[in-house]
């Protein structure tokens, strides 16, 4: 329960029973038109007006507060003006002479809007602060290591781009293909695609409302010519050879022959393999599911959120038994594990093996997923490799054409 005392309208002999007393009262008026305390769980505001008429301005807290009469109701609002100086009082006052003059004519503003301070209207979001936005939306939709890759690692440049304007009316398709144009000088066209992809949906994300949506990206995107890139060639069974048989004869590389048998065998995607666990393999039916990924030592679904089933040939039982060698196995213990923390492998550590692999044998550098696709190579793009792969139907057709 809230109520105000008048300080204007109180006579000093009635000051006692409210148990207040005449020193506190002088001491208020000299140093503060506020006096706030709570008994009982009751608040108590102390108001003192500094202007009489048809409309009053009073002093409530720290602030100015007009209080009127208008058909026989009582009202009042805040002026949002602070006590200050004798400057924020005239101002405050010729509020009340404004509302005065309205309430004769007849012309008052029932809303009361034309009274209100403007600073009061909530302020618009730059771009910018809208990008943030879409960036919060955008952690909880796609997995960590997909947010960090293609959306975190081009925030900076993205806000910097966003900063030049207020709307999004003021970026033109020229535009942005003059700042595709500047890229080109420095990179290649795949990764000016992965570059403003985080603006190009953003794009997007504020126009999902629109019936006819316009994206000057999307359009500069088209404009973009495509690099000619040749493509890495699949693993030939001599080269697989190569690089096993120089793992098991080096001794810092041996522990990461049985992942990378295992990753020719089956043509999982590495991640998938990070997160295969013993749990996860059923030597009575011959067979292994893959139901989950690993993504910087966080384990979750895999990329397509299918699960699938492989079966156990020799080279995958070989590459199990050589990884589980002297250690206890449970359902929950990982297949392969960092070989010396013996916990869950993280991309960079077994690529820097791989790469050394590669070097030490005397072939090509190609990524650890190369691996993936010289299964899907040697199975001649088959609708049966296509499904112990994961592979979707889209991906599918490119494989055949």
């Amino acid at each position: 329960m809230e109520f105000c005392i008048d300080w204007s309208n109180l006579y000093i002999s009635s000051l006692p029973s409210l148990c207040i007393t005449r020193h506190c009262y002088f001491y208020v008026l000299q140093i503060t038109h506020r006096l706030s305390h709570s008994i009982g769980g009751n608040s108590y505001t102390m108001v003192h007006t500094i202007y009489k008429g048809q409309v009053n301005v009073e002093i409530c807290g720290n602030s100015y507060r007009i209080r009127f009469t208008h058909h026989g109701q009582r009202k009042a609002f805040g002026t949002g003006i602070k006590v200050v100086d004798k400057q924020s009082e005239n101002a405050a006052i010729a509020i009340a002479k404004q509302m005065e003059s309205d309430l004769y004519r007849g012309t008052l503003d029932e809303t009361l809007k034309r009274y209100k301070p403007e600073r009061y209207q909530k302020p618009e979001l730059t771009l910018a602060e809208q990008f943030q936005c879409f960036m919060l939306a955008k952690r909880s939709e796609v997995r960590p290591y997909t947010f960090k890759a293609r959306f975190e690692q081009h925030r900076v440049w993205t806000l910097e781009t966003l900063k030049q304007f207020r709307d999004m009316s003021e970026v033109t398709t020229n535009y942005c293909a003059m700042v595709l144009s500047k890229l080109t000088s420095t990179l290649r066209s795949s990764s000016i695609r992965c570059k403003i992809l985080p603006i190009m949906l953003f794009w997007d994300w504020m126009q999902a409302d629109m019936d006819v949506p316009i994206n000057p990206w999307r359009k500069a995107l088209k404009r973009l010519k495509v690099d000619e890139v040749e493509k890495p060639e699949p693993f030939t069974s001599e080269e697989r050879e190569k690089i096993l048989n120089t793992m098991l004869g080096n001794d810092g590389l041996r522990p990461w022959e049985p992942i990378t048998r295992f990753l020719m065998s089956t043509g999982c995607r590495p991640g998938e393999v990070f997160a295969l666990t013993y749990g996860d393999i059923n030597q009575n039916d011959g067979y292994l599911t893959i139901s989950k990924s690993a993504v910087d030592t966080n384990i979750g679904k895999t990329k397509t959120g299918k699960v699938r089933r492989i079966p156990l040939t020799e080279n995958i039982r070989v590459a199990l038994e050589a990884s589980s060698n002297g250690r206890d196995i449970y359902d929950r213990t990982l297949c392969f594990p960092h070989p010396k923390t013996g916990k869950v492998l993280i991309s960079k550590i077994y690529a820097a093996h791989w790469k050394q692999a590669l070097k030490l044998a005397g072939v090509q550098y190609r990524k650890p997923y190369a691996n993936r696709h010289t299964f899907i190579t040697e199975a001649n793009g088959t609708k049966k490799s296509s499904k112990l792969c994961g592979i979707s139907a889209t991906d599918f057709k490119a494989i055949e054409q």
